[in-house]
């Protein structure tokens, strides 16, 4: 059910409660579909004076359909459109050149060289989730440390928006879908990082028979047995964790020894097809990657995702005018 009414609320409010102050600079940044929609009036409603927005056409929507959308929706937001501009399946040199704040957003990346080296020199590039998340492929930070771009990330618990809390209502939410109960399971959480212990956390309290949070090979096969699923959600391990060849767990094994187990993922490098040949439940039933969300905070509702965008924002500022608080993380 989409509610822009409401979608729009969230995003003023947390406009307010953050303080964002835009004027005066120039954003480049993206326009997507779903909640992402937002990305740019999100800036725009923060009072900056030109906001560059750009859309690669993909499996989620065609560039001019979303284009068309988000213009149709800043007008019934009464927003100038001389404010804005946009650009389909390319990224303009003039929208770089020009931009005080260039988000790390889909449709821009990877920000590379190619792009970095037509920033002026006091642009600044806000990450948009928390620094320890960062991929890589997504931003050349090298060249960024080398020629003195600021990057910064998001602390997602920043006092009165615990974004990343709502990854464990995410986690519940797949858990769930795949038909789950988590009170009275017996559940593995492959993970070692923060997500892992929001959901050791979370199925804890909902009851859960027992819980093992473990990266350990030999630890998931001898607690196998009566396991009603593993759930995946150790972000930054590169590993091949499940797949025909040389994987970190034996799935074949694993079934042998338990053949109702299923399998629940959120991070880490999973072959759908492989677990799909041996008939186990994998949910969602698709390709899993290291450092990249089988689902987004998109799935559970627009609060996180518009609050985390708006929160991006805020980082730009903050580095920008060099008025850094706890949630700007450098």
């Amino acid at each position: 059910m989409n509610n822009k009414y409401r979608d729009i609320n969230i995003i003023k409010s947390t406009i307010l409660k953050l303080n964002i102050d835009l004027s005066n600079l120039t954003i480049l940044t993206e326009v997507a579909s779903g909640y992402f929609i937002y990305t740019p009036v999100i800036p725009l409603l923060a009072g900056a004076s030109k906001v560059y927005a750009v859309v690669n056409d993909s499996a989620y929507g065609q560039g001019e359909n979303i284009v068309r959308d988000c213009k149709q929706l800043l007008t019934e937001l009464n927003i100038d459109l001389s404010r804005i501009e946009f650009a389909i399946n390319n990224c303009p040199k003039a929208f770089l050149q020009e931009a005080d704040i260039i988000t790390n957003s889909g449709h821009l990346r990877p920000l590379d060289e190619t792009k970095l080296v037509n920033l002026k020199p006091q642009a600044v590039i806000p990450i948009m989730y928390e620094k320890w998340e960062l991929r890589a492929s997504d931003i050349d930070t090298q060249y960024c440390i080398e020629k003195g771009i600021k990057v910064g990330g998001t602390w997602e618990n920043f006092p009165g928006l615990q974004i990343f809390d709502f990854c464990k209502h995410l986690m519940l939410k797949l858990i769930f879908e795949a038909g789950f109960e988590i009170k009275d399971n017996k559940i593995i959480i492959f993970s070692t990082d923060h997500y892992g212990a929001l959901l050791n956390e979370a199925c804890i309290a909902l009851q859960a028979a027992e819980v093992i949070v473990t990266t350990k090979v030999e630890d998931i096969y001898h607690n196998i047995e009566g396991v009603d699923f593993i759930f995946f959600c150790d972000y930054n391990n590169q590993a091949q964790l499940i797949n025909a060849h040389d994987s970190v767990l034996n799935l074949e094994k694993l079934k042998a020894n338990n053949p109702s187990i299923a399998i629940i993922h959120l991070a880490g490098n999973i072959d759908a097809e492989y677990v799909n040949s041996l008939s186990v439940p994998l949910y969602p039933n698709k390709n899993g990657f290291a450092q990249r969300m089988t689902q987004t905070l998109s799935n559970l509702g627009p609060t996180p995702v518009l609050r985390l965008l708006c929160a991006g924002f805020k980082v730009g500022e903050e580095l920008f005018r060099n008025q850094i608080t706890t949630l700007t993380q450098i």
